[in-house]
């Protein structure tokens, strides 16, 4: 009898096969008790197995809100630590034949991808080890903008409060937004790719132009030139998962993920607009109560101070734009539009309070 190892590969691969097998077992409309409580003594045999459960019945309920288009295949590949395949009715019918001889339906689709990850990755090849990076970090104070070269010869426009920080080596160009805009003008270079990481976003290209802009938890990625993969996590019930969805924006394409929402759908853009906050015009396109002010701090020295009885009316959205010279018209909109009333103290503070029927 031959013995398959828990921390082997194969071990890998059966323990995340039967966490799905439980998945659908546990998903049955009717779960006796026999079955219960052999699910149970199959969790308390290792703890490995409640984390590959829990995996198993994220992706699952990730893969119900995504489309196939939206799924690649390197965003899938497993961890290291926790390869995993998808449900039972997603698998081939053996894992080590070289010929699929059945049509697979749609869910299953999936699963032949994180196999094919699977079996890349259980090849165990080590990477090379990677050559320092050369790792800046640039930022502008409030209302000021300032473009910058980066160390492959990329330019990168920064609005007004704006952090980045930039890891460029022979191997890969990184650049992390912490906060505000960037416009970046990238140098095409087929052997590296060129990452930008905004909170959950990531938007990665080749050589391109395109507009990252992250500010009261939206993150927002526009393109006028070239094309643009954008990565962020799915949500489920409000929560971000282990899971990956890609969408591809084309010049004059935007899209935008808001907080505990994720991606919403790729929407249309005039490719001249595509960074029009270096020429004063800040254009929305659905844009939240806490966005728009998240965006006056940025060019607009004094405080604004959002009242508690305001903090909940930002789920209305406004499409829009605004000349970032003309503070008191974006004020005297964002009034109208979120039933908030809008004062500046003796300092010249901005006050944002609900209106009396708002309260």
């Amino acid at each position: 009898m031959t013995m398959i190892s828990d921390n082997s590969h194969t071990g890998l691969e059966r323990r995340v096969q039967m966490a799905h097998e439980w998945r659908e077992k546990m998903a049955a409309p009717v779960v006796s008790d026999e079955v219960q409580a052999a699910f149970q003594d199959w969790l308390n045999a290792d703890t490995r197995n409640e984390h590959a459960y829990d995996r198993a019945v994220t992706i699952w309920a990730a893969y119900d809100q995504l489309a196939v288009s939206d799924i690649a295949d390197d965003l899938l590949a497993p961890t290291l630590r926790e390869r995993w395949y998808t449900a039972k009715t997603a698998l081939v019918d053996c894992v080590d034949s070289r010929k699929m001889t059945r049509v697979i339906p749609t869910a299953a689709m999936i699963g032949v991808m994180v196999m094919i990850a699977v079996t890349l990755i259980g090849r165990g090849h080590s990477p090379s080890p990677l050559s320092p990076a050369e790792v800046n970090v640039y930022t502008t104070d409030t209302a000021q903008t300032t473009t910058v070269a980066l160390a492959d010869g990329s330019k990168a426009t920064l609005g007004p409060k704006t952090t980045i920080e930039t890891s460029i080596s022979p191997e890969y160009r990184e650049v992390v937004l912490k906060n505000g805009a960037a416009l970046f003008n990238v140098v095409h270079d087929p052997a590296r790719t060129f990452s930008v990481n905004a909170g959950d976003v990531t938007a990665i290209v080749l050589g391109t132009q395109f507009d990252v802009r992250s500010n009261g938890g939206i993150t927002r990625v526009a393109v006028s030139e070239g094309s643009v993969r954008v990565a962020s996590p799915v949500f489920v019930g409000g929560r971000s998962t282990s899971v990956s969805s890609t969408k591809t924006l084309s010049a004059g394409e935007q899209i935008a993920a808001y907080q505990a929402e994720g991606p919403g759908e790729i929407q249309p853009i005039a490719p001249e607009q595509v960074g029009a906050w270096t020429e004063s015009l800040l254009v929305y396109h659905g844009a939240t109560l806490a966005e728009l002010l998240a965006d006056i701090d940025r060019y607009y020295k004094q405080d604004i101070v959002v009242m508690a009885d305001a903090e909940g009316l930002s789920a209305s959205r406004i499409t829009a734009s605004f000349d970032t010279a003309d503070i008191d018209r974006m004020l005297e909109l964002i009034a109208m539009s979120f039933a908030v009333d809008v004062q500046r103290d003796a300092s010249n503070n901005i006050i944002i309070t609900a209106q009396p029927q708002r309260r």
